[in-house]
């Protein structure tokens, strides 16, 4: 299984609207590759923790299958 956990926030659709100005959708595999070309290093001090805390938010309200 593969997916991409990828916030779509306003700020992000802005700039990607300034990106792509003559689009009036948002393709989400060109966002992801815009947004990967874009940002190349995390933007955060502490992205370690904020992906620790969102993958044990993800433990938590995901039930485990047997």
């Amino acid at each position: 299984m593969h997916f991409h956990l990828f916030p779509r926030s306003v700020w992000l659709l802005s700039q990607y609207a300034s990106a792509y100005p003559t689009e009036h959708e948002v393709s989400g595999p060109r966002l992801l590759d815009w947004a990967r070309h874009t940002f190349h290093a995390p933007m955060e001090d502490d992205y370690d923790e904020v992906v620790e805390a969102i993958f044990h938010e993800l433990a938590v309200r995901i039930p485990k299958s047997d």
